[in-house]
């Protein structure tokens, strides 16, 4: 739990406040139990003026939600909707307009290193022959919040020395790789990934 409060005549304040196991909580009584015992009982209750979630229903729903609960102690509370979780929402949404080709090339590159230890060492082996610090290739999911972007931007990143590496191998998949690193279409959508 994060909370945020202010103070008259000073600068607003976000902490920590804890962190509570919930995974013996099945349901909105129970999450609500802990976040009262944690939180509001002792603590800041009298001066709740609003509650930030993501949108799942036990959270937000229109029926017995931790958030009606919330409004049946608390009468005057917002409820607003995570401002962290709906950036991710509308990052999601926005990636949906993309052509498949940007996913799927980020996606050939990690299965291309992921799957082969000795693939990996050498493309590190590389980067550290060219002085270019050595990463892996990170992956992305659609439930880690903006990883798309974090892995494209290792893959503009590492250009160079994917190039290489690349260049220097003579498989099916890698030719693919190299071919699609020479594609302009792609350089041009993973930069536009990168800079919004």
């Amino acid at each position: 739990m994060i909370v945020q409060f202010w103070e008259p005549g000073k600068k607003p304040e976000c902490k920590i406040h804890s962190l509570i196991d919930c995974s013996s909580s099945q349901d909105a009584a129970s999450i609500f139990d802990l976040i009262f015992e944690a939180l509001l009982n002792k603590s800041y209750g009298n001066n709740l003026v609003a509650v930030a979630t993501d949108g799942a229903a036990v959270l937000r729903g229109r029926k017995n939600s931790v958030v009606q609960r919330l409004r049946e102690k608390y009468k005057k509370i917002w409820d607003l909707h995570c401002i962290s979780h709906c950036f991710n929402l509308l990052a999601n949404y926005a990636c949906k307009a993309l052509p498949d080709f940007v996913e799927n090339f980020v996606r050939l590159i990690y299965n291309y290193f992921s799957h082969s230890a000795s693939r990996t060492k050498q493309w590190l082996d590389l980067q550290d022959e060219m002085n270019i610090k050595p990463h892996k290739i990170l992956s992305f999911g659609v439930t880690r919040w903006s990883s798309l972007y974090v892995a494209v931007a290792r893959i503009l990143d590492k250009w160079e020395s994917l190039n290489s590496y690349f260049e220097n191998q003579g498989n099916d998949d890698s030719k693919l790789i190299l071919q699609n690193l020479k594609d302009p279409e792609i350089i041009v959508s993973l930069q536009f990934l990168k800079s919004s």
